[in-house]
């Protein structure tokens, strides 16, 4: 018994270790009423053709094109409005116009118009579900009766249940078979020319074998099988072509009774199950489970444990709808491992990353300003953190400024306090060293890095210069071959040659000749307020600067520099470290987000939090790559670690869509637009007393909607970039004829072709006074 308590506890941990490790990388993004969302309780959601998302409430519906929510609820005054506020599903035709379903009936949208039709037959009706079939008729679930209307001549039929039992749920498969779901647990094929149906009981093998209501009914879109979830049981998965089904037992995995509300097929071997009690990730092939929990003090966590609804978009991304706390949004592009502080048992403590290198066993070492250091195990997945202890036997401070390895021995700079030596394999800081000026002489100055050479040497980076380690008396000695300035960053090259940045420069160091050389300021092409950060070598020797007044490439052959800054498209002129891949772009940290630079065309992509970051603030001296490639990159906020090979950004070109063209009088006019580069240009007629208004557009894509760039030009003029904003602004404009174009960049920076078009009217003060003169054309010259 006491082996087997033994065994279980083990057991218990590694499942543990093992969540923990899966729930890392999912993260998500929150919509709230405070981001403009109607309100908190989301029922459903769905994409439409144009690609604006949709998310229903109870206080009414919500169109989202990425920067905001656009609120459309009951108007007593208006007769082509929602009847009720409370959204109960949403769906799309062939041709992707949106039908709203209520508590009140089922409504047709009008993009046109952005108005309602409301579907007379369904009037005072609470609406459960509707789906388009292959041909596209609408089936709705309404009043415990399954409806198919034809949308063309508004003829419909009505097919009830037998023997006193409501139809609860059904689906559409992809063969186009409607297959329905009882209050008596049945599952059902229905044939709709004789109104017959073919009931099967899938608790045959179950104990008790008593049917359960079915609640729900959920078609796989890449597999002939069907998810079914029962009230108060589990989930079934059905094959409608054996008629049997497989018990998935999540409960029982997972110990505890749970409700199920909804269910989303990721992949083909992977089922999404959305409940009261969180998300639950069902591998099929292996039957392993995976809980994602709401944790309200992870930001990135769910933001409720309580899901109603999943939809997925165009791009792949997963929306996530909540009883009480509205909208989720999980990321197709998700590269970027991220690793921030919060309170579970084997997080990470410390938000700000200084330092971060690896050692003999595989294990990472992140350095903080405010923590002391994290070890994340290879073992486990799991992180480990050191920091003071009293009596002295623990790291001198928890202000980390440096980390290095070397075999069994960790050494750790810190800011005013010399330097510990930890032995990896006990964990236990086993001695503290000064700095020494002279052999006797203490100068502890502020670390600032440290690195290993590849013959073994420790260099020591501080606000003073460089300290090497005396290996034959065991100390650190100043180092007179380097200059006696702050050193910012040391990096070996090739040859051997030992860089460190500092204040206006770069030296050198040579230590088989045993000289050195700088690059000062005006070799480097910069101002005299400099500040180098980091250096890296290319494969051609060319030496690449990160310094506070952006990046610059240095060539030895022809002594020419080369400048990156917010000019020609860096995020910020603030650069701090440098790394460089296996294709020789240049991955560098900045102040306001993380750089790929491809040098031999000079293209830059910026990732940011929309992206997947944790943060766009990055670090001093905080970038590592182990020898497997992996890039660590330390931030303001926790640290990110990525292949740079799987970042790969969409080359899908963006295609703008027009919103609405609002005017800027005392009416505050606004215009509906909505058209995109696929449709045909719309047109507009101003009055001269109209000409100051604005135009909003959106590409409509999730992925990273804030790091989307625009551009536009009003006529056969040159583009005018305008970064992130999605809005421009024109003031008095000239009468005459006017052409507006817009367009955007993919995430690869690829502007798109085919911009989408408005053509703009705007008549002259005289047009308004002549009423013989109707705006029927636009043929005439700008005054």
């Amino acid at each position: 018994m006491k082996y087997l308590k033994l065994i279980l506890s083990i057991l218990f941990i590694f499942c543990l270790t093992r969540t923990y490790a899966d729930d890392s990388n999912y993260l998500f993004r929150h919509y709230q009423v405070e981001n403009g969302l109607s309100d908190n309780m989301a029922t459903c959601c769905v994409q439409d053709g144009k690609g604006y998302v949709w998310i229903g409430t109870r206080d009414g519906l919500n169109r989202f094109d990425g920067y905001t929510f656009k609120v459309f609820r009951n108007d007593p005054d208006e007769t082509e409005t929602l009847g009720s506020n409370w959204i109960t599903c949403l769906g799309c035709d062939h041709d992707g116009n949106l039908w709203v379903g209520t508590l009140s009936g089922l409504y047709q949208y009008n993009d046109e118009k952005e108005s309602f039709r409301h579907i007379a037959f369904t009037a005072d009706k609470g609406i459960d579900i509707f789906q388009f079939d292959k041909e596209n008729k609408l089936w709705i679930l309404m009043d415990g009766n399954l409806i198919q209307y034809n949308t063309e001549d508004n003829q419909f039929r009505i097919f009830s249940s037998e023997n006193n039992q409501n139809y609860t749920s059904f689906c559409i498969t992809r063969e186009n078979n409607i297959w329905i779901g009882s209050s008596d647990g049945h599952i059902m094929l229905l044939n709709p020319e004789d109104e017959t149906t073919e009931a099967y009981n899938v608790f045959t093998h179950s104990s008790p074998n008593t049917p359960r209501k079915l609640s729900m009914l959920y078609p796989s879109p890449t597999n002939d099988r069907i998810y079914i979830a029962f009230e108060h049981d589990d989930v079934k998965i059905f094959d409608p072509a054996t008629c049997d089904y497989q018990d998935l037992n999540i409960q029982k995995i997972n110990q505890l009774t749970i409700l199920i509300n909804s269910f989303l097929e990721k992949d083909a071997n992977e089922l999404w199950v959305g409940t009261d009690s969180g998300l639950f990730i069902y591998k099929i092939d292996t039957g392993e489970c995976t809980r994602i929990r709401q944790d309200p003090l992870d930001p990135y966590a769910l933001s409720s444990h309580f899901i109603s609804a999943f939809c997925r978009d165009r791009e792949n991304g997963i929306w996530i709808c909540f009883h009480q706390n509205g909208l989720n949004y999980y990321s197709p592009f998700r590269p970027f491992h991220v690793h921030y502080p919060w309170d579970g048992q084997h997080s990470m403590k410390g938000e700000v990353i200084r330092d971060i290198c690896t050692d003999v066993y595989g294990n990472i070492w992140v350095g903080t300003e405010d923590a002391g250091i994290n070890c994340l195990e290879k073992k486990t997945g799991t992180f480990t953190n050191y920091q003071p202890v009293p009596g002295g036997n623990g790291l001198s401070h928890t202000n980390i400024r440096g980390l290095a390895a070397s075999g069994d021995r960790l050494w750790i700079g810190h800011v005013i306090h010399g330097i510990d030596l930890m032995d990896i394999k006990t964990r236990k800081v086993i001695k503290h060293y000064n700095l020494l000026k002279d052999s006797v002489t203490v100068k502890n100055s502020a670390i600032r890095c440290i690195k290993v050479s590849q013959e073994g040497q420790i260099y020591v980076g501080t606000d003073d210069g460089v300290y090497k380690y005396d290996f034959l008396n065991d100390r650190f000695l100043y180092a007179p071959q380097f200059p006696p300035f702050a050193v910012n960053c040391i990096y070996e090259d090739r040859l051997g040659r030992i860089w460190t940045g500092m204040f206006n420069r770069s030296f050198y160091y040579n230590p088989i000749s045993n000289s050195g050389m700088y690059l000062p300021y005006d070799k480097l092409n910069t101002q005299r307020h400099n500040f180098v950060n980091d250096a890296c070598e290319d494969k051609d020797g060319n030496m690449w600067f990160a310094t506070v007044e952006g990046v610059i490439k240095y060539d030895f052959q022809t002594g020419e520099s080369l400048h990156y800054t917010v000019k020609n498209g860096m995020p910020s002129n603030v650069a701090f470290r440098i790394l460089r891949d296996e294709n020789e772009h240049m991955w560098i940290s900045t102040a306001n987000g993380l750089v790929s630079l491809e040098p031999g065309t000079g293209k830059i992509t910026t990732y940011t939090e929309s992206h997947g970051l944790i943060t766009r603030q990055f670090n001093d001296n905080s970038a590592f790559k182990d020898n497997e490639g992996t890039f660590y990159f330390g931030s303001v906020k926790g640290f990110i670690h990525f292949n740079p090979s799987e970042v790969i950004p969409t080359a899908e070109m963006m295609n703008v869509h027009l919103g609405s063209l609002e005017i800027q009088n005392e009416e505050s006019e606004k215009r509906i637009i909505n058209c995109s580069a696929e449709s045909e240009p719309k047109k507009i007629t101003l009055t001269h007393k109209q000409s100051t208004f604005s135009i909003n557009f959106s590409a409509l894509n999730f992925i990273a909607p804030k790091s989307i760039q625009y551009s536009y030009r009003m006529g056969n003029t040159e583009w005018i970039p305008i970064g992130e904003r999605n809005t421009v602004y024109f003031t008095e404009l000239h009468p005459g004829d006017y052409t507006f174009e817009v367009r955007a960049a993919n995430l690869s920076n690829t502007w798109s072709d085919t911009p989408t078009r408005l053509n703009i009217t705007v008549l002259p003060p005289w047009w308004a006074s002549n009423a013989a003169y109707a705006p029927t054309s636009a043929s005439y010259s700008p005054l």
